[in-house]
């Protein structure tokens, strides 16, 4: 394949994962936080496992971003109007740590899987679990101790129990639900890829 076509490639199947992004985000007050955020954390990995690092990097930069576009009247844009902002690269490193733990369980995962399927297989849901609890206790710690004494005259009861709504097990047990999904979507995706190529 070309460098003009793999690039075209890359590019729709960003845009396939934008679109499914934004409809959880649309949706985000129809179902529970926690399914539409395990879809998301799901998309956010798969990006990067399949276009790259960087690709998955600016999608965890975008996601709150469209967030706030798509729900202008929501409590995030709330929390964001209030933080100044702050809230956005705390959630898109949330992001980034999960979906980087996600793709070093994948590439480990492809590396020596021929040695010990079993136990690569093991390491990489592992992996994408510590994901999901390092994002949790990232966000947590960042609501705890950067946003909310930083903050804090602005911040009012309401508005602190959605900062930690929206930073604290939510992120969790999203993150918990989308181990399955990642793992599945991506050995999948690896089986149909290695299809299309030996055919």
């Amino acid at each position: 394949m070309s460098n003009n076509a793999a690039l075209i490639k890359k590019i729709a199947t960003a845009g396939i994962m934008l679109a499914i992004i934004i409809i959880m985000q649309l949706l985000k007050n129809v179902v529970p936080a926690e399914a539409s955020g395990s879809v998301i954390n799901a998309v956010l990995a798969i990006v990067t496992i399949n276009l790259g690092i960087w690709w998955g990097l600016g999608f965890c930069l975008l996601t709150p971003i469209t967030s706030i576009l798509v729900a202008f009247a929501s409590p995030m844009t709330t929390l964001t109007y209030i933080t100044f902002g702050l809230n956005i690269p705390i959630i898109a490193l949330g992001n980034f740590i999960f979906v980087f733990l996600a793709k070093l369980g994948h590439d480990l995962y492809l590396k020596y899987k021929e040695q010990k399927l079993w136990l690569w297989t093991i390491i990489f849901i592992t992996l994408i679990a510590l994901g999901a609890v390092a994002k949790f206790l990232f966000m947590w710690g960042s609501a705890k101790w950067i946003i909310e004494p930083i903050f804090k005259d602005k911040l009012d009861d309401p508005t602190t129990k959605v900062l930690y709504a929206l930073f604290s097990l939510t992120q969790l047990i999203a993150g918990l639900i989308s181990v399955p999904i990642v793992y599945a979507l991506t050995l999948a995706i690896d089986k149909f890829t290695n299809n299309s190529v030996n055919k």
